[in-house]
């Protein structure tokens, strides 16, 4: 098994921050499970603080290399969420998910990979809340430490007349030494009721 823990802070989407610890655990090359426990530190417009805790699994494949790791390559992730001790405004015990087809296209420092998918809140097409994303991320290696990052990301909403919204975002990721490793993430959003600032940094270590 290859254990990991990590911690994140994000912006709620209405304003407030959220501390998201999480563990996981490698249980073969293509499955992982993963429990992390959300917790809301500064809530919007004065809302009671958001506990959740969530088991997820999540699996990855590669299904298409023809170069090698240095070539072009394709894939499939999905990740399958049960909540639980859940309280607050924004808390749910629906269960939730997503799939995602990834084409990474490597050239020298720089990839560009693509990812077009489903996710989904609730009874799966029962009238839960269900959503259509892609987006295209742009990632340029300077050094064995360093990796510059910048995105756009959109979601399309299959039911409740709700219109499509994104985000956009830059920012790094650094090896902080060996088994220990930094992000963050700064943009903004983009259409009807996106936030307007998205900031998200973690830490995760390899144990």
């Amino acid at each position: 098994g290859n254990p990991r823990s990590g911690l994140n802070m994000r912006r709620h989407p209405t304003g407030g921050v959220v501390l998201a610890p999480a563990f996981t655990y490698g249980m073969t090359e293509r499955l992982e499970t993963e429990i992390s426990w959300d917790y809301t530190l500064e809530s919007p417009d004065g809302e009671p603080s958001t506990r959740q805790l969530l088991t997820a699994f999540e699996f990855k494949e590669r299904f298409w290399a023809p170069a090698g790791e240095d070539g072009p390559s394709a894939g499939v992730k999905g990740k399958f969420a049960l909540p639980a001790n859940v309280s607050g405004p924004h808390g749910s015990t629906d269960p939730e998910g997503y799939v995602k087809f990834i084409y990474a296209r490597p050239s020298g420092a720089a990839e560009l990979d693509y990812n077009l998918g489903y996710k989904y809140r609730g009874a799966w097409g029962a009238g839960g809340d269900d959503k259509l994303f892609a987006g295209v991320c742009l990632r340029y290696k300077t050094g064995p430490r360093w990796q510059w990052l910048g995105e756009v990301f959109a979601e399309m909403p299959e039911r409740h007349g709700h219109g499509t919204t994104g985000v956009v975002a830059a920012g790094f990721k650094c090896k902080v030494r060996d088994g220990l490793k930094g992000d963050l993430l700064v943009g903004t959003g983009l259409g009807p009721g996106a936030p307007n600032l998205r900031v998200s940094c973690g830490l995760v270590w390899a144990l």
